[in-house]
This record gives structure tokens, sequence and C-alpha cells, in this order.
């Protein structure tokens, strides 16, 4: 399986949702705020993780079902 560059991104978004300690820190040392899971900081990028990584799984498996979605072009993958 080929992999992507906005693949690789949502799994370093999501590592970072997932462990959380830079979220917990920004919002408690640079913004003053509790540092709770409710945080105008951490549940938003817990909801955009979900979602994006949601309509990823739904893109690939149009793409690898045959569906309107076609495999990406290696040769712009090597260039």
């Amino acid at each position: 399986m080929v992999t992507s560059p906005v693949r690789d991104v949502v799994a370093v978004l999501t590592l970072v949702v997932l462990t959380n300690g830079p979220l917990f820190f920004v919002e408690r040392k640079g913004l003053d705020l509790s540092g709770t899971w409710e945080g105008p900081v951490i549940r938003p990028m817990i909801i955009g993780v979900v979602l994006l990584s949601a309509l990823l799984v739904v893109l690939d498996s149009q793409r690898m079902s045959g569906g309107r979605l076609m495999h990406p072009n290696r040769l712009v993958m090597v260039a």
C-alpha cells in the first residue's frame, strides 16, 4: 500500500490528540485554562481528527472498492 502525505498528517494529528500531552500543556500553560477534556482546545481537536479520519476511511473504501475514485497515479508519486 502506498502512503500519502495526507494520511501521514492524519496519523500524526491522531497521535498528538491521543497522547494529548502537548494539548494539555498549551491549554494549561499557554492559555491559562483548566486543561480538561471539555476544554476549548482539546475537544475541537478530538472532534476534528475523528471527522477527518472517518472521511479518509470513506474515501479509501470507495477508491479500493472500484467506486468513483481511482487508484492514485504511481507516476505522479515518483516525481
